[in-house]
């Protein structure tokens, strides 16, 4: 949740209806504080569980208080109403929440913006060592993301540890952005 809190546009915090607020939803709110608070949804689900509307408005109103108090006043809250008999939550709830996804302002943090970090798409163990496991080198491809990376600098694996750079590369991008011509018609 630290990592993620460091590096993420938008976070979409799911919250049980049914049950309420968790502490991992307080921890996560807080860790999001502390690095920048990027931009927090929060999405209630399990609300087919209510059986009387009263019930419910008074849940969906008690959630939004206390959301509205650990985010900020006037953070969305989304309600998904239950899953469908395929399995799938209706197509509206979810068309709306996507369509308020992609026109969020994202705007940049201060620890994105002051540390390079890197998305890693794929890795290649290159060499190992039989007597020392701890010493084996690894490819790490990916997109550099942030301030510039340098050589020098430590390179930081989630769940494993610090590691020096041995060398970087940059590579030509796989999957290049195509900027699609406009052609005017009279």
């Amino acid at each position: 949740m630290i990592d993620l809190a460091k590096i993420c546009d938008l976070a979409l915090v799911m919250i049980d209806a049914s049950i309420g607020f968790e502490m991992e939803s307080f921890e996560f709110l807080s860790l999001l504080q502390n690095h920048g608070m990027p931009n927090v949804m929060g999405v209630l689900t399990h609300l087919d569980y209510f059986k009387e509307n009263k019930a419910l408005r008074k849940q969906k109103k008690t959630m939004k208080k206390r959301f509205w108090k650990e985010v900020h006043d006037g953070a969305k809250l989304f309600y998904l109403s239950g899953l469908q008999k395929d399995g799938m939550y209706p197509k509206t709830e979810i068309h709306n929440l996507g369509r308020f996804i992609t026109i969020q302002r994202i705007r940049p943090l201060s620890w994105r913006i002051n540390h390079s970090y890197v998305i890693a798409d794929r890795f290649d163990l290159i060499e190992t060592q039989q007597d020392d496991a701890k010493n084996n080198t690894v490819s790490i491809f990916g997109y550099v993301r942030g301030t510039y990376l340098d050589r020098n600098q430590q390179i930081h694996v989630n769940g494993v540890g610090d590691f020096k750079i041995q060398d970087i590369q940059q590579i030509e991008d796989p999957c290049p952005i195509e900027l699609k011509k406009t052609v005017k018609v009279k």
